[in-house]
């Protein structure tokens, strides 16, 4: 009661114009010392995202509209770079064609492959299986070595194979691609390996004891439970490998160097390939136009990717 009649007579002081305005609380200023320190901690980060971010990604983007002489002078061309660009595409024998194509066929073939693989052994992680941490440690063996030094010692390794028994991996026409899929399949468990566990340790145990409860086996338990739960991780992982689609060169340039025959070309050693070898300048105008023309197909593919999983993730259902 005794609000409500306070209540009241604030209304109408309010209303008769007699209720005093609380003055404004004045914002405390930040002492230089401090402001001239923020400056200096964010002046370096700063300048490095505006060199090595956006004037290079400009810089790239204007290229595609010039051509470089080998003494890197600059002329303007228009669309030139792109209509040879399409020329080289769809001309007969192109090795941008088959790089193109390869680069499409090692993505869905890695991804078929590992997705699969890399599921079942975060779950023998996950389920603390016997022998599962040195399992781990084995899997994970790729990435603790240096990745020079790894695809050294495996071409050391195959081309050392006696040729009466094995195949030549790296030479025959009919091994090279192969040869290729299974490195990146080899190699690409150990980023995984450290994600999907940890993910999977964080579904509640009350649900995994429930369905045991239930009689649930643990293929049920990986299939209906676990995956669900982790499908958004599943879906960063999908999303971000599209997006490299074009960029990823594999271990074409460990193996090959600047060498390789066209079988193992692929769209990420293509550009790297011929915008670092000698005289590379007289190709930064077409690179750039190429990974414009690259840019556009893969960016409405990664979200048209990302839109259908997160669709299908049961736990955006409303």
């Amino acid at each position: 009661m005794t609000e409500q009649i306070l209540e009241e007579e604030t209304i109408d002081r309010r209303k008769n114009g007699n209720m005093k305005k609380e003055p404004r609380k004045r914002k405390k200023r930040r002492p230089l010392a401090e402001t001239v320190f923020l400056i200096v901690c964010l002046a370096y980060p700063l300048i490095q995202l505006a060199v090595f971010y956006f004037y290079v990604n400009l810089e790239s983007f204007t290229l595609a509209f010039r051509k470089v002489d080998a003494d890197l002078n600059f002329q303007w061309v228009g669309f030139d770079n792109f209509k040879q660009v399409f020329s080289d595409f769809f001309s007969k024998d192109s090795v941008l064609w088959l790089a193109f194509w390869n680069s499409i066929k090692l993505w869905g073939l890695t991804f078929v492959i590992s997705t699969p693989l890399t599921m079942l052994f975060a779950f023998v992680i996950y389920k603390q299986y016997r022998g599962s941490k040195i399992f781990r440690g084995l899997v994970m063996l790729p990435s603790i070595i240096s990745g020079m030094l790894l695809g050294l010692i495996f071409k050391k390794f195959v081309v050392s194979l006696p040729g009466d028994n094995f195949p030549a991996f790296l030479s025959d026409s009919g091994w090279i691609f192969p040869t290729i899929v299974f490195y990146c399949v080899w190699t690409g468990f150990a980023g995984s390996m450290i994600v999907y566990p940890n993910m999977m340790n964080g579904i509640d145990p009350s649900i995994r004891e429930s369905a045991i409860l239930e009689g649930c086996s643990a293929l049920e338990e990986l299939w209906y439970i676990v995956l669900p739960m982790i499908l958004p991780t599943f879906t960063t992982y999908t999303v971000t490998s599209i997006a490299g689609l074009f960029t990823t060169a594999g271990p074409v340039f460990l193996l090959w160097a600047y060498d390789a025959p066209n079988e193992a070309f692929n769209m990420g050693y293509f550009i790297f390939a011929q915008s670092t070898r000698q005289g590379a300048a007289t190709w930064y105008g077409y690179i750039s136009a190429l990974g414009l023309i690259l840019s556009a197909i893969s960016i409405p593919l990664t979200f048209g990717v990302k839109a259908i999983l997160e669709k299908a993730d049961p736990m955006n259902e409303k």
